[in-house]
């Protein structure tokens, strides 16, 4: 969306938006649907194929995107930033896997551990991965990412559980249950 904004003028921007926010939420309705039946026909690693073949046109018509996209800017990358939160996530995600055993209980509290150590990096860092500063000092931008937040974590999950739901207990092909 900031990329649209910077791109169109103000009597363009609601409809480029109106149609980024089309195709996110037409995706997000075909993608189960879809997936499923990539799933039930070809395995579910043909998802990821698929996933490819959309993305390589992309990728090779990079030098189409306007030029200030491809202007090279000398800031300091983040690299403390980028092992903290690497390492944030690692913990986190393997730790919620195994959240039941005391190994997936200790990765958990080292990614809380980690948390604390990538606000404080990022806090300070010149040209942060994720500028905690904006958060910290804009209310209505934090809440707004919170609500995001809840509100995708909940509609995702409510889709992957209705999803095993209606395989394994109700027996529903991919196709079907997608």
């Amino acid at each position: 969306v900031a990329l649209i904004t910077h791109l169109y003028p103000a009597g363009e921007r609601g409809y480029a938006i109106g149609l980024n926010i089309t195709a996110v939420y037409a995706a997000l309705s075909l993608g189960p649907f879809l997936g499923g039946i990539l799933t039930q026909f070809f395995g579910w690693r043909s998802i990821f194929v698929v996933t490819a073949l959309i993305a390589a046109p992309v990728l090779f018509s990079a030098d189409k995107f306007p030029a200030f996209l491809n202007d090279r800017h000398r800031e300091d990358f983040d690299i403390p930033g980028l092992v903290l939160s690497s390492a944030l996530i690692l913990c986190l995600f393997l730790g919620l896997a195994k959240a039941t055993t005391p190994t997936g209980l200790a990765l958990l509290a080292a990614a809380l551990l980690l948390g604390v150590a990538f606000y404080r990096v990022e806090r300070r860092h010149p040209a942060p991965l994720l500028p905690v500063s904006l958060l910290a000092s804009n209310r209505v931008f934090a809440s707004s990412n919170l609500a995001a937040l809840i509100n995708y974590s909940a509609t995702y999950a409510v889709g992957f559980l209705l999803s095993l739901y209606l395989q394994y207990i109700r027996g529903y092909e991919p196709a079907a249950a997608g």
